[in-house]
């Protein structure tokens, strides 16, 4: 039952991977964006 159980969670991760990888590049973008607007608007 155990081994079911993850066998589909570690192929479920193996497949998300690059999907994961792209939304932290992503998130990464939107914060130096972020970062900066808010110094912009402290001035």
């Amino acid at each position: 039952m155990v081994n079911r159980v993850k066998a589909p969670l570690s192929y479920d991760k193996g497949s998300f991977l690059p999907f994961v990888k792209s939304i932290k590049a992503l998130s990464k973008k939107r914060d130096k964006t972020v970062a900066i607007l808010k110094l912009l608007s402290y001035f």
